[in-house]
């Protein structure tokens, strides 16, 4: 399934939000707030936000977590590939929608003795045959670069070591959408740059990625779209060179961007990658 807006023809989307609302139990406020949204296949989504605007409440609803085991006031409705969530077989989403934690942590089992035991306990546990695990662990250490880990413990890796882990193994179920949550904000700048790199891989795969991340530079060198929250509702959603074009209230820029924001050049040049700084200032001071 694909999607080509401003194309010859529009897909339906393979996840849609429609007038969706969320309150955590014991909250006096929503988490979420009439939001409508549809994301569509081969393309990256970046969410970003303050801390507390609802993004992980969001990714949770996407995924199917909220309402499903979350309790709460839930409003409004979700659908994947145009059926309704509740109509949804719970084992198929999990399948189709992969998600990969802030924290490592929060992921590895803590039941298995290997990387290679780890990637394969969730296939086992969907039970799979054994040939066709094995392939799947052999293409998903490929995938995250962790063949030469392959019979170290989970606990003996570094942070960005065992997030990569936990990147295989969401990967290893082959989900159609893969869900980050903060990939990299627990982990140093050298581990930042190895998960960086899994991201841009599976981007030019045609992976359809959804993305929670403040690192600006990140989000306008991979993303297709952007959606900015705020208080729970999405108050922007475009483009990167549209979104960073704007003046929003808590949102990160990328370095090239506040580099032409601080020569005061037209917010419309605003370049948001370094391939694009590099032609503007060709343009205009060569």
């Amino acid at each position: 399934m694909s999607c080509m807006r401003g194309g010859d023809f529009l897909m339906k989307p393979c996840i849609q939000l429609k007038n969706v609302s969320y309150q955590y139990p014991f909250s006096q406020q929503y988490a979420i707030a009439h939001v409508d949204l549809s994301l569509y296949e081969h393309q990256f989504y970046a969410i970003t936000g303050l801390n507390g605007s609802g993004k992980s409440t969001l990714a949770s609803i996407l995924r199917g977590f909220i309402p499903t085991f979350a309790k709460g006031c839930f409003e409004g409705e979700v659908f994947y590939d145009g059926i309704p969530a509740n109509e949804k077989d719970i084992h198929e989403l999990s399948l189709e929608i992969g998600y990969v934690f802030q924290d490592p942590f929060n992921q590895i089992s803590a039941v298995t003795e290997t990387v290679i035991e780890e990637i394969a306990f969730a296939l086992e546990n969907f039970g799979l045959d054994p040939t066709e695990i094995d392939a799947r662990i052999d293409e998903a250490l490929t995938k995250t670069n962790l063949r030469d880990l392959a019979f170290h413990h989970p606990y003996d890796l570094s942070g960005g070591q065992q997030q990569r882990l936990a990147i295989a193994s969401a990967l290893a179920l082959h989900p159609r959408i893969l869900i980050f949550d903060e990939p990299t904000s627990q982990i140093d700048p050298l581990g930042r740059q190895e998960v960086y790199q899994i991201i841009h891989t599976l981007k030019k795969e045609g992976q359809t990625i959804v993305c929670i991340d403040h690192d600006a530079d990140l989000m306008a060198q991979f993303s297709d779209e952007i959606i900015v929250l705020q208080a729970g509702q999405i108050i922007a959603q475009g483009a990167p060179k549209d979104i960073y074009s704007q003046e929003i209230e808590g949102l990160a820029y990328p370095t090239m961007t506040q580099l032409a924001q601080a020569l005061h050049l037209e917010k419309n040049t605003y370049p948001v990658t370094f391939e694009q700084a590099v032609q503007l200032f060709r343009k205009e001071y060569l």
